[in-house]
């Protein structure tokens, strides 16, 4: 067995110091960089109509507002029409089924499993749990500024992340730019 000779540098150690550095500088601010990140999707998510939009002499601006104004529509369409009325549907399902299920003979009588139905009944209310559903939707619909708050880390948050998002979908090679502002050349 031959004898191995293992050296390291200062120029190592101090590279290794300065990998740990960073990557606690990005632990760090992990919010700005999730937020970063996500204008970054967003706007690449927005390149491909931007660029149909661009095919038919639409200035690049006004395809983008185009773009965000469709979303944010559709974003309150389903929110505020779609979300509560499938809810208020399922919860009506929900206390028919739970009435039928109290009121059936066949499922206390007929099968032997009274004891199962009244425990159930005794432990665990439909009732109580379809109107903390239809609370708890109620507060997602009627306070959308908030649940978006909560989602994306505060309103500070989604503002900048739209903003940076609308800064780089606008710009020709807009993300191109950053990515090559802040990856190594290499």
């Amino acid at each position: 067995m031959k004898n191995q000779l293992i050296t390291i540098d200062a120029g190592t150690f101090f590279k290794a110091i300065l990998i740990v550095l960073l990557f606690g500088l990005l632990y760090f601010l992990r919010d700005l960089v999730l937020v970063l990140l996500t204008a970054v999707v967003i706007a690449s998510s927005v390149e491909p109509l931007t660029r149909w939009f661009g095919k038919y002499k639409i200035p690049r601006l006004l395809a983008v507002i185009l773009i965000y104004a469709g979303l944010v529509t559709i974003l309150f369409g389903i929110l505020f029409l779609f979300l509560p009325t499938l809810l208020d549907e399922t919860s009506g399902v929900m206390t028919t089924i739970s009435q039928q299920i109290e009121s059936s003979t066949l499922l206390s009588d007929g099968i032997g499993g009274a004891g199962i139905v009244n425990e159930l009944s005794a432990n665990f209310s439909l009732q109580e749990t379809i109107s903390g559903l239809r609370s708890v939707v109620g507060n997602v619909s009627g306070n959308f500024f908030a649940t978006l708050s909560a989602i994306f880390g505060g309103l500070f948050s989604f503002i900048l992340i739209l903003v940076i998002s609308f800064y780089l979908a606008v710009q020709e090679k807009g993300i191109e730019n950053f990515l090559r502002l802040i990856t190594p050349i290499k």
